[in-house]
């Protein structure tokens, strides 16, 4: 790309990449002298520091704030809710529904969600930290390593109680049933198996029948790749776009950056090594597997995270824009995807 041109009201904005600015400062004619000043002195200006600055601390990508309100304020409903059955819980006790105790039952289930949305801050999180500038991460990693000697220091205030109250607390009266397992076995006649033989006689078969039924079957990436390109185009036409045609060597330049990020475990553009005629752009998305972490649903199929892709593009005003590019009209759209997350790439030549 030597230069794009805007006309905004009756004026032309000319908007130059670092090729053609390193260009134009080896070059030693009046007009390159006159551009090298003005560039001088806006280098210069405290506008270019500060935008320099913001552009250095803020996020990579898009990211939607709204599911990590929403599980902290679930977390806070579930604690008040847990420590008022907890407060009650042997005269919930004394509740019985045929052989579950009704106080245990109830804590154990508030302990599962519990957990379960620990889990989803814990991705929130995660993922925010990750779209962060190196700046940002370093502080926060000083910021985690002052509180851990803040804790080392006060060990004795900070653990003592937890320590006391593990200690006091009896643990039985969370067992959820009216019966305990000692009791059915004084009940078995002799020659009945007990749990100890049934366990043992157990083969290694049974956990491969576990894992197949909560390991998720690998999501097919042509799909994803073709459902993001069909939203990028009907998200084009909105703007009166043409729609994007996808070109082999793009797609599979795209595919391979894709599949560089994943196995290198990074997530950074590329330097765009491909050829092109005049005109290009490059936009790149990370999505958690589990998409409900970023609120873009929480189906584990092609379409949703499609969905999750081309929604965090569109949030975000520097890739919306290549996205509705009227100057574009080849593309090629490459994912790849490991058992924790996506990384996309879609490139632009016009």
């Amino acid at each position: 790309m030597s230069r794009e041109i805007r006309h905004t009201g009756g004026s032309k904005e000319f908007h130059y990449n670092s090729e053609d600015i390193e260009r134009i400062e080896s070059e030693d004619t009046d007009s390159t002298r006159e551009f090298k000043e003005s560039l001088r002195k806006w280098r210069g200006s405290v506008k270019y520091k500060i935008l320099k600055f913001f552009r250095n601390i803020s996020p990579r990508t898009y990211y939607n704030y709204r599911p990590l309100l929403k599980n902290f304020f679930i977390l806070m409903i579930l604690g008040i809710l847990m420590a008022i059955v907890y407060a009650n819980l042997e005269k919930l006790n004394d509740i019985a529904l045929i052989f579950i105790r009704l106080g245990s039952t109830l804590m154990l289930v508030g302990l599962f969600f519990f957990l379960k949305y620990i889990f989803r801050t814990y991705k929130n999180i995660k993922y925010f930290v990750q779209i962060q500038r190196s700046l940002i991460k370093w502080s926060l990693a000083i910021l985690f390593l002052i509180l851990l000697l803040f804790a080392y220091q006060n060990k004795n205030d900070l653990f003592d109680p937890i320590v006391n109250v593990y200690e006091k607390t009896d643990f039985g009266i969370f067992y959820p049933f009216t019966f305990s397992l000692d009791d059915i076995k004084k009940n078995l006649p002799e020659s009945s198996p007990t749990f100890e033989n049934v366990a043992s006689n157990n083969d290694e078969s049974d956990n491969g029948f576990f894992e197949e039924i909560f390991e998720p079957e690998p999501l097919d990436i042509d799909l994803i790749e073709s459902e993001v390109l069909k939203l990028v185009n009907a998200e084009r036409s909105k703007y009166n776009a043409r729609a994007l045609n996808s070109r082999s060597d793009l797609h599979n330049f795209a595919r391979s950056w894709s599949e560089k990020m994943i196995s290198q475990n990074f997530f950074e553009h590329s330097n765009m090594g491909f050829s092109f005629n005049s005109y290009a752009g490059e936009n790149i998305m990370q999505t958690p597997i589990h998409s409900s972490v970023i609120g873009c649903g929480s189906t584990y199929d092609e379409k949703d995270m499609a969905s999750c892709i081309v929604d965090g593009w569109i949030g975000s005003p520097g890739h919306h824009e290549n996205m509705i590019n009227p100057q574009f009209s080849l593309t090629g759209v490459g994912v790849a995807c490991d058992s924790s997350e996506c990384k996309s790439t879609q490139v632009f030549v016009g």
